[in-house]
């Protein structure tokens, strides 16, 4: 562990959180694993608070508040109110 961010293995392989942030704020697990990610990695990083565990699986870089946040966490999609009532509307 580098910084709570890196392996020390690999200091190359991109940080979770840069993984997660890259797939668009929200990740499933086997797509990091598919990139390198090991469960120790994902556990590392979840306890660094570089990345939440938006529900079993899921893995996310937005605040707990963020309406898609709260969406995944509960096994649904964000809808076109959700996204309008992120706009202001």
């Amino acid at each position: 562990m580098l910084d709570g961010r890196h392996r020390v293995e690999d200091a190359c392989m991109p940080s979770i959180e840069e993984m997660v942030h890259r797939l668009g704020g929200f990740a499933r697990k086997r797509e990091l694993v598919a990139r390198g990610a090991r469960d120790r990695d994902l556990t590392l990083a979840v306890r660094a608070g570089a990345v939440r565990r938006a529900r079993n699986g899921w893995y996310s870089t937005r605040a707990e508040d963020d309406a898609e946040f709260q969406a995944v966490r509960v096994g649904g999609r964000a809808t076109a109110g959700t996204a309008l009532r992120a706009e202001g509307a």
